[in-house]
């Protein structure tokens, strides 16, 4: 399966970057993230895990910000 992972920060949405990835069926959002971060030592993640579940908790060295959305 293909599908394209785009990031950027911020609003300006020009200033971003694509990749185009080959997952295997049924692949999560965090496989594509993680393979991103292979690939490109910029596109670092770091997680929280709750209840089991992963979440985001920072990409390319920004933390989220809950109430910012």
């Amino acid at each position: 399966m293909t599908v394209h992972y785009s990031v950027w920060m911020g609003e300006e949405i020009n200033v971003g970057r694509t990749w185009r990835l080959k997952l295997l069926v049924n692949s999560t959002i965090y496989n594509a993230i993680e393979t991103v971060a292979k690939m490109d030592n910029r596109q670092k993640v770091q997680y929280n895990v709750v209840d089991g579940k992963p979440y985001v908790s920072a990409l390319n060295g920004k933390e989220d910000d809950p109430e910012m959305g």
